[in-house]
């Protein structure tokens, strides 16, 4: 720093003093601030002082005095060329250079701070000044913010969602139903048995409906309260997947569909039974609507790091990558017409995460449009020595 005088600056009351009473001022402002604050020479980047601030912040009583000190040092993640470059252009400009980096002080804590870093004319031409904020709690508290902010986003689109299948899909089914027994109850005598009884069936179809999909909806709002219980045991893989295809069979029958299962290992998991049938089910319903008729449904089990997967193949139209990376979020929660115009709640792949993850599974699909869908989902197996 100049010993005798002190460039005079426009508005600048620091011109007013003499050096050496700046100089006492300045290092009083140094060492007594609250932030860590670095001396640089702009020349090699090198730091050639620092405040006690800055050497508690940054754990710089455990470096080798005898080995210069370098402000990249002290970042975790190193400085890019590109926040090299913003740099150089920042300071060519005269303007502080103000940036939020995560730090790591040389004992290995990490923390997020807010750089400010500045030419002080007060320093010399070739001096920079940084101050270094430490912000990793108001980083905290913004995550949390953001973390509660996703979650009400969340919420509320399950809201609006429950609100679209009150007012939409429970209320399709109903306009078949009441067309037929409005029918039923006209022209009852005019009907022939034959008819009545095919009327009759299209009744109990759309009651079937209606009720599959209250259920759904119930089950999908329980779970999505944390309200369902959950009671993984034993259980036979090959017995569930049984059962399952076996009660789709008429379902299956109807479009002429073939399930077959690849079982190529038949492990026994740990998992709660009736969400295992709910997945399965949600999974091989959707192959069958999605398939054309005369068309096949795969299933099939294996072992896998401590899990068993079990895959749901079809033979449809498959799914574009855009919906694919959607399909288990509610925002991709959008029933679409299957092959043959089957309509569903567009919950049955909500509720399968929902219970994929309850069991520390993974849940995923693999598709090509034009060439049918892979559906897989991952259960515990049982440990043996438990």
């Amino acid at each position: 720093m100049n010993t005798e005088t002190i460039t005079e600056s426009h508005g600048n009351p620091l011109s007013l003093l003499s050096v050496e009473t700046a100089a006492k001022l300045f290092s009083a402002v140094f060492d007594s601030s609250p932030d860590a604050i670095f001396i640089i020479d702009g020349k090699n980047s090198e730091i050639i002082r620092f405040n006690k601030k800055a050497e508690e912040m940054f754990d710089l009583h455990l470096r080798d005095p005898d080995t210069p000190l370098f402000p990249r040092m002290l970042h975790k993640n190193g400085v890019t060329d590109e926040i090299q470059q913003e740099y150089l252009e920042t300071m060519r400009s005269g303007r502080p250079w103000i940036k939020t980096f995560l730090f790591r002080s040389l004992g290995g804590r990490d923390f997020w701070g807010s750089l400010v870093l500045l030419k002080n004319p007060l320093l010399g031409e070739d001096l920079e000044m940084s101050r270094v904020t430490d912000i990793t709690e108001e980083k905290k508290i913004l995550y949390e913010l953001e973390g509660l902010t996703t979650e009400l986003t969340e919420q509320n689109m399950m809201k609006n969602k429950f609100i679209s299948v009150l007012a939409h899909d429970l209320r399709s089914p109903f306009h078949p139903l009441l067309n037929w027994t409005e029918i039923l109850i006209s022209e009852y005598d005019d009907l022939s048995e034959n008819e009545r009884r095919e009327i009759t069936g299209k009744v109990q179809g759309s009651v079937r409906k209606l009720y599959n999909l209250l259920e759904s909806l119930l089950i999908w709002s329980r779970a999505s309260s944390g309200n369902i219980s959950y009671n993984p045991q034993p259980l036979d893989l090959f017995s569930i997947i049984d059962q399952v295809i076996r009660s789709e069979e008429d379902v299956a029958k109807a479009k002429e569909i073939a399930i077959i299962t690849e079982t190529i290992e038949n492990p026994d998991v740990f998992a709660d039974s009736e969400m295992v049938r709910t997945i399965l089910r949600n999974l091989i319903v959707n192959a069958i609507k999605y398939s054309p008729r005369s068309g096949t449904v795969k299933v099939r089990s294996m072992q896998k790091a401590g899990f068993a997967e079990i895959m749901v193949e079809d033979s449809g139209t498959g799914i574009s990558p855009e919906k694919a990376e959607a399909l288990f979020t509610l925002r991709g929660a959008k029933s679409t017409p299957g092959t043959e115009n089957e309509k569903g709640s567009g919950l049955g792949l909500l509720l399968c995460r929902e219970f994929t993850e309850k069991h520390g599974g993974k849940i995923s699909v693999i598709s090509r449009e034009g060439f049918g869908s892979v559906f897989s989902f991952t259960v515990p197996l049982q440990n043996k020595e438990s």
